[in-house]
């Protein structure tokens, strides 16, 4: 493929500069990824929108072009501009981010000295309503939280012998 810079005739052809990495989503956030991915377009000289949407896209792991491609229907990505490609790949990887550090921070949670084990399981419900257990199921979540976060070495030998156990079981138990 023959790359043209702006200010390039034909006859001083310019080709590009190595491959850019693709955008995966396990390796690193989005924002890193599309300044890294603006220098290279910078370098090549890609200033052309559909061009720079033809790079961005080409960029994309199959699974990120996937999801991409979903939150564009009907239509596709190439029915958008870069920029809005840009705006919509940073809405669904944002929400991520955010997810996971609900997340992360929900498992960090323990029993404070001040709470009782009713008020502890309390905190916990509130910031599990943040972290979009659904597919996770949100009881198992609770329950091991729960247990891990105590502070009574003694209650989480014994719950941790209970199988299938519910949060609400959990409490009465102690």
């Amino acid at each position: 493929m023959v790359w043209y810079g702006k200010d390039t005739e034909p006859e001083h052809q310019q080709f590009p500069i190595g491959a850019h990495r693709p955008f995966n989503p396990e390796e690193g956030t989005w924002d890193s990824w599309i300044l890294q991915f603006r220098s290279y377009l910078e370098i090549n000289f890609i200033s052309d929108s559909n061009l720079m949407r033809s790079c961005l896209l080409a960029s994309l792991t199959p699974k990120a072009f996937e999801e991409l491609r979903r939150s564009c229907l009907p239509t596709t990505p190439y029915d958008f501009t870069y920029d809005e490609c840009v705006a919509k790949m940073k809405e669904l990887y944002r929400r991520r981010v955010i997810l996971m550090r609900e997340r992360a921070n929900f498992f960090r949670i323990t029993q404070s000295d001040h709470q009782t084990p009713k008020q502890f399981a309390n905190s916990l419900r509130k910031a599990a309503g943040h972290c979009n257990f659904d597919s996770f199921n949100t009881e198992a979540a609770l329950v091991l939280q729960f247990i891990n976060g105590m502070k009574n070495e003694e209650i989480t030998l014994r719950l941790f012998a209970k199988e299938n156990i519910k949060l609400d079981e959990a409490l009465s138990f102690l």
